[in-house]
């Protein structure tokens, strides 16, 4: 079943956008901080800092209309200071809760066979709505 997010939360995505913009600001980094840990309180419990993340990131790209699959994400989020993934050495096991708690809509690529795309189901959408409306 594939949909539109911007048909769902119509809003959203200018939404996502003014946050982000008011949360890069210096002067808002305890915003930022606020906004973190209010998605991290509504999230089910036992979600770990990498699954808010990903979930995070997958909701900004998926509502702007990008393809998001894993190795998208972890080319994204990138290496630490020591040079080890941030979502780990497999990714897979970040993803596999949030698929399960049904926040996050796992389905075969049309673009690559080799891939999975990844979008925000409805709950999703709903909880990170929740949290952005929770530090506007």
């Amino acid at each position: 079943m594939k949909f539109d997010t911007k048909d769902i939360i119509p809003d959203l995505t200018s939404q996502i956008v003014v946050t982000h913009n008011r949360l890069a600001s210096k002067a808002n980094v305890m915003e930022l901080e606020d906004f973190i840990l209010t998605l991290a309180r509504l999230m089910p419990p036992q979600t770990s800092l990498r699954q808010a993340l990903a979930f995070l990131m997958i909701g900004r790209m998926s509502v702007s209309g990008e393809t998001v699959t894993a190795a998208r994400l972890s080319r994204i989020a990138g290496d630490d200071v020591q040079r080890a993934a941030i979502f780990g050495p497999a990714f897979r096991r970040t993803l596999k809760p949030l698929i399960a708690m049904g926040l996050v809509l796992e389905r075969a690529s049309e673009d690559d066979l080799r891939a999975n795309d990844l979008t925000l189901t409805p709950d999703g959408l709903a909880l990170l709505r929740q949290a952005m409306d929770a530090v506007s």
